[in-house]
């Protein structure tokens, strides 16, 4: 089992670069984790064609901290996070 975890920013990209050099046979089952509030990692895995995100689960978790919160208002988010 292969777990991926995908991210803001520039991580989400070199994620499925890497991921896209994989053997699928190798790697299978494939498991995507990505936050619920990231649309961005979504779309970028519709448009890619690769054998590795076919059959693959996408987990979408809670979020403890958005881009740009503040760290006192993110004491209630990181609560319900975990």
């Amino acid at each position: 089992k292969t777990l991926v975890v995908l991210g803001s920013g520039g991580h989400t990209t070199e994620m499925l670069s890497m991921v896209r050099g994989l053997n699928p046979q190798q790697c299978h089952p494939i498991v995507y984790i990505k936050a619920q509030t990231d649309t961005t990692s979504t779309m970028r895995m519709e448009r890619i064609q690769s054998p590795m995100f076919q059959n693959a689960t996408i987990l979408d978790i809670p979020r403890s901290r958005e881009v740009g919160q503040s760290y006192v208002t993110s004491v209630g988010t990181t609560l319900r996070a975990l």
